[in-house]
């Protein structure tokens, strides 16, 4: 089970005191994992009477607009899996339309069951562009995929630190999308693979050195269900 936190403050930037029945809260909001790296593209859904749905992009974030007057329970799509956060939100008649700004935190680590690092995947300097001498793991990557027809996994990019943390959380997303382009290439399904970047977040070596700027370079196949 995938343990979550909630955080949100209700310091509200009060946008007049008009009434009437369009009175809304615009939340904007993030989800990221515990390690502070954006989750893109999952769904976002506040529950009261009706499910109101929001995805989050590249970095994250997500905003919508909630009437107000209501209790809404809080969930997220992560992997075809539908988390619910322990916290709701309670939205009072504020006499106004109000802002306010939420942080959703889902420990990640607990969903995969195994995580393998690739050797050999090499890209073109600064590109997401596959080097052909990474060719022969990949494709022994998709025989074994091809062979376990029920295994779901995530591809997860890495980079290290040279850069901003911005630029490289975007590279190590391409490249990780150039490797699940490739899978599914040789024939994995498309609904079996996520891609994720990681960036420079997860160093599994130091970056002070060229040698552990090389082990921070790596893709991994991490096994969501086997």
């Amino acid at each position: 089970m995938m343990r979550y936190k909630t955080f949100y403050s209700l310091t509200t930037l009060l946008l007049g005191y008009t009434y009437s029945f369009s009175q809304v809260a615009i939340v904007h909001g993030s989800l990221n994992d515990s390690h502070g790296t954006p989750l893109s593209n999952a769904k976002i859904i506040f529950k009261s009477k009706d499910s109101i749905i929001a995805h989050t992009d590249s970095l994250g974030r997500f905003t919508l607009r909630l009437p107000q007057g209501n209790t809404y329970f809080i969930f997220a799509d992560v992997y075809e899996q539908r988390i619910k956060f322990p916290n709701a939100l309670l939205l009072k008649n504020y006499g106004g339309d109000i802002e306010l700004e939420m942080d959703l935190q889902v420990t990640m680590d607990t969903l995969y069951k195994e995580i393998i690092i690739l050797p050999d995947i090499h890209f073109e300097f600064d590109k997401a562009v596959i080097k052909p001498e990474s060719f022969p793991v990949l494709d022994s990557i998709a025989q074994w995929l091809l062979s376990r027809p029920s295994m779901v996994v995530e591809i997860a990019g890495h980079t290290d630190s040279i850069g901003s943390a911005t630029y490289n959380l975007s590279l190590s997303q391409r490249r990780a999308e150039a490797v699940r382009e490739y899978l599914i290439e040789k024939g994995v399904s498309p609904e079996r693979i996520y891609a994720r970047g990681y960036g420079e977040t997860q160093p599994i070596s130091s970056n002070s050195t060229e040698e552990g700027r090389a082990k921070n370079r790596r893709v991994e196949i991490r096994i969501i269900k086997k």
